[in-house]
């Protein structure tokens, strides 16, 4: 499910760690990217690592992580999820955020959106 708690750079970030070093499993992400021993990011790499799955630019066998491509192209992420917004079934969650972030961030060429609320609402009218 492309819904997730997680943002640009961690994606980018965690993309490139499973790129230069295949076979990566999410616990060894977890070590490599907790900086400071208090708090847990467990949910955020969790996170990202399903985001990447759906958008099938990683993929995953026996627990490990493999990148699809060598290296983050921001231009393919926008086309698969131009896909998805096209192709997936119109009530899964998918198709929800695909679409929905095509409609609200790309077609309109605005880095700031106001009354969110509203465009999402009249989207799913």
């Amino acid at each position: 499910m492309l819904f997730q708690m997680c943002y640009g750079p961690e994606i980018k970030s965690i993309y490139e760690m499973i790129t230069k070093y295949p076979g990566l499993k999410v616990e060894d992400l977890k070590k490599k990217f907790q900086y400071q021993p208090e708090g847990d990011i467990s949910s955020l790499i969790e996170s990202v690592a399903i985001f990447l799955k759906e958008l099938e630019v990683v993929h995953q066998e026996e627990g490990k992580l493999f990148s699809k491509g060598n290296r983050w192209d921001v231009v393919d992420i926008f086309r698969v999820l131009r896909l998805i917004s096209t192709t997936a079934e119109k009530e899964s969650l998918n198709f929800a955020f695909a679409s929905l972030y095509d409609t609200l961030f790309v077609k309109p060429d605005r880095l700031f959106l106001t009354d969110m609320h509203y465009h999402v609402n009249v989207h799913f009218e």
